[in-house]
């Protein structure tokens, strides 16, 4: 059984930096490499600027933005029905895998969840936060050397006990 990737919570600025890797392995699949992060499927939270949808609604796109950039959001076949009820300025969660053809990158629609609530904009940027910081933490604990730990020596370590004799 093939495991699904984790969708990264990223911003649309984060799916046009770094390298698009492209694989024919169904075990590894097509990504985008940067220096510090390697993701294939995103989580990414932005407002929509444009919608299509071609008349037997067998392909149907959006385009959106997070104010830090915009990219297309295409869906095939029986997935362009997350496409329903989305409008022109409607904030959405879209869940996808990342993917390059002629035209650039984009998103290979898998989820569009229309948000109700602008409060989880807030919401979103918060865990954003949270996870840039532990980031950080993790790459400072891992450039700080270890204090406190002691070399491991040598010698062997042999009690002395009285021997009655």
């Amino acid at each position: 059984m093939v495991r699904r990737e984790t969708a990264k919570l990223k911003e649309v600025k984060d799916l046009f930096k770094g390298e698009y890797k492209q694989s024919t392995n169904i075990n590894n699949p097509h990504r985008i490499e940067t220096n510090s992060d390697t993701f294939s499927r995103v989580n990414i939270l932005a407002t929509v600027e444009d919608r299509y949808m071609n008349p037997d609604e067998s392909y149907g796109s959006i385009q959106v933005t997070d104010n830090t950039a915009t990219i297309r959001i295409k869906l095939f076949q029986e997935d362009t029905y997350y496409l329903e009820g989305i409008e022109k300025g409607d904030l959405v969660k879209v869940i996808g895998k990342v993917r390059e053809d002629e035209d650039g990158r984009f998103i290979l629609g898998e989820i569009i969840k229309k948000i109700q609530d602008p409060k989880y904009a807030e919401l979103r940027k918060l865990d954003k936060e949270i996870i840039e910081k532990n980031f950080t933490d993790k790459k400072q604990q891992e450039t700080q050397p270890k204090e406190n730990q002691e070399e491991p020596s040598n010698e062997l370590n042999i009690e002395e006990t009285e021997v009655e004799g």
